[in-house]
């Protein structure tokens, strides 16, 4: 008999993120032989201590498995990680992550981990009833525009050829061979996309980077050459949204280069983004790097208020004023403020004060 399966609703009512104050059955079956006295959720909250709640015991399951069940809910959004603790004659005893959602008993097993998300959280009605296009932009279409500023590390292919897909071609160059899909080309091509009956574009990271899939951003306040300009994405945009198409960009804040153009070392700063459907906590960095130096959290920082004051205006909320901005940039008044609503539909909310 399973001790707990936290991908059946026979142990988690809920097998999904779950709101703010809505309440979780869970159930954790124990063998009678085990001769448990009484059982426990132990949970923590991302950053916080662990909290436990007693559970009750709940009858037989058939003739030698016990249930134990309470119902769990939490008052505050974020990410919670729990197991199961129980009393018995030989000591104390676990029940955690084995694999693939199953608990089992094992002291050394992992925690299970549940989303609990702000229940006044309402997702954006523009993207209801829609139809979302994604684009890899270095592989969708190419304007031919001539490209400028490549670095010697790129490889450049010819439109049209066969992607490396085996070790040997690649001459231990990963991620680094580009077909020169731009901007440009994606403007090109918004009749067709329009055609398709699609109403918002959701495009891969777009920003400066060191491979082609982007995700490991170089500098945030620069487009990558080759995919084109900032004067490039705002045609796009405004090309769009005449044909009432949204464009949502993907914000890679929560991971970066090795050594990134600006520093996101600021530990007090939470942001609060709304892309496409859902709603992703994003907290900043604390040990990013400028350079070649890594500053610690806190320390150095207080001393550059007004650059730390930049950073705020500017990186972590570069992406949303420009990503959206075919009627201009949004200017930020003072951190903490509501941003006004921009061409792609993005929110950012900050929850922290400047120094």
């Amino acid at each position: 008999m399973q001790p707990f399966d936290s991908r059946k609703t026979e142990y988690k009512s809920a097998v999904r993120a779950i709101a703010t104050e809505e309440k979780v059955k869970l159930r954790i079956i124990v063998p009678r032989a085990m001769g448990c006295s009484g059982a426990r959720l132990a949970v923590r909250k991302d950053g916080e201590d662990t909290v436990f709640y007693g559970m009750f015991w709940a009858g037989m399951c058939g003739g030698d498995h016990e249930f134990w069940e309470l119902h769990f809910y939490a008052t505050t959004p974020g990410i919670y990680f729990y197991h199961f603790e129980l009393d018995t004659p030989w000591g104390l005893n676990y029940i955690k992550k084995v694999e693939n959602g199953l608990g089992d008993f094992n002291a050394q097993g992992a925690e299970f981990q549940q989303t609990v998300f702000d229940r006044n959280f309402k997702t954006p009605a523009f993207l209801k009833g829609g139809i979302i296009y994604q684009i890899f932009p270095d592989r969708f279409c190419s304007s031919g525009a001539p490209k400028k500023g490549v670095r010697e590390s790129r490889v450049m292919r010819k439109w049209g050829e066969e992607p490396f897909w085996n070790e040997n071609q690649m001459n231990g160059i990963w991620n680094n061979d580009y077909f020169g899909g731009d901007l440009k080309g994606i403007e090109e091509k918004l009749p067709y996309i329009k055609s398709l009956g699609v109403t918002c574009i959701y495009l891969n990271p777009i920003f400066e980077a060191n491979s082609n899939h982007r995700y490991d951003t170089a500098d945030y306040e620069q487009i990558d050459p080759l995919l084109g300009s900032e004067k490039d994405f705002r045609s796009l945009c405004r090309s769009a949204h005449k044909l009432g198409i949204s464009v949502v960009l993907d914000g890679v804040f929560s991971h970066t280069a090795a050594i990134p153009n600006i520093l996101i070392c600021i530990p007090i700063i939470t942001v609060w983004a709304l892309i496409t459907v859902r709603k992703v906590r994003i907290t900043v960095g604390i040990n990013l790097r400028i350079t070649q130096t890594a500053i610690k959290a806190g320390g150095a920082l207080n001393s550059y208020r007004r650059w730390k004051r930049k950073i705020l205006l500017t990186a972590n909320i570069y992406a949303a004023k420009t990503a959206f901005c075919a009627n201009g940039f949004v200017p930020a008044q003072t951190v903490g403020d509501w941003m006004w609503r921009m061409n792609c539909r993005m929110y950012f909310w900050m929850n922290s004060e400047l120094p």
